[in-house]
């Protein structure tokens, strides 16, 4: 019974923890104008994404990844969650995407005591979600961690995955956990590989094609978020 009891107190405390996070986290998001998510409203202005889905809600990390401080206090955030997820476990490379994910990377790579950081590249070709890795070799004894600015679907998540199987020349030795500042699905849970994603903020935000989307059939206007950032806000 006592068991039962001290373990029911850590994971209230864990839970504590995490919404204390997660309200640090939209404080900053907040602050640096963000994060939108549409009201329900169907007068209101809804997001067209670049892929030209529409969606109910944007969170432009990038806004808050320039300011220097937040950058490195979202950071921290993100080392401490992994951390409790794989403990003292060695991290001798972080790996981000171009290019939000690149600086963040150096970041998390520095805070967690990683060897190095690194990133892959988008292919000069100018293919959406080509990458290549063709500057640097993880050894075959070291440990690689990926993050990432923001995860949607598991498009760029995998892409950057797959590149660097493909490209590098050992093996590599894969940390159980993907860290992300924002982690935005249709629907959660999701689960994208054996890794677990640890994210500071996550939130069901869908995405659909225009044909399919219930406030352009309501009459709600769509804008690039963006280009059109008062619009939506306002």
């Amino acid at each position: 019974m006592r068991f039962k009891m001290l373990l029911n107190q850590v994971i209230l405390n864990r839970r504590n923890t995490l919404k204390t996070i997660e309200n640090e986290v939209m404080g900053i998001l907040k602050s640096c104008d963000a994060y939108w998510l549409h009201n329900g409203d169907s007068s209101k202005p809804h997001v067209e994404l670049t892929s030209g889905l529409c969606s109910n809600g944007f969170i432009n990390t990038l806004k808050a990844l320039h300011e220097l401080k937040h950058a490195r206090r979202l950071a921290d955030l993100i080392v401490h969650q992994i951390r409790a997820e794989i403990g003292e476990q060695q991290v001798d490379w972080v790996i981000g995407s171009p290019m939000a994910g690149i600086t963040l990377a150096h970041d998390i790579g520095h805070a967690i005591g990683a060897k190095k950081s690194g990133f892959v590249e988008k292919d000069p070709s100018g293919d959406k979600g080509v990458f290549l890795w063709n500057r640097h070799t993880i050894g075959p004894e070291e440990t690689v961690l990926q993050i990432e600015e923001l995860i949607t679907t598991s498009q760029t998540l995998m892409g950057v995955k797959e590149t660097i199987e493909r490209d590098n020349e050992h093996p590599i030795n894969w940390i159980g956990a993907v860290g992300s500042v924002v982690h935005r699905p249709v629907s959660l849970p999701q689960q994208y590989d054996e890794r677990k994603v640890i994210a500071l903020i996550e939130r069901e935000i869908w995405a659909v094609e225009q044909s399919k989307c219930e406030l352009c059939a309501a009459g709600s206007e769509r804008y690039r978020p963006k280009q059109h950032w008062d619009k939506l806000v306002s």
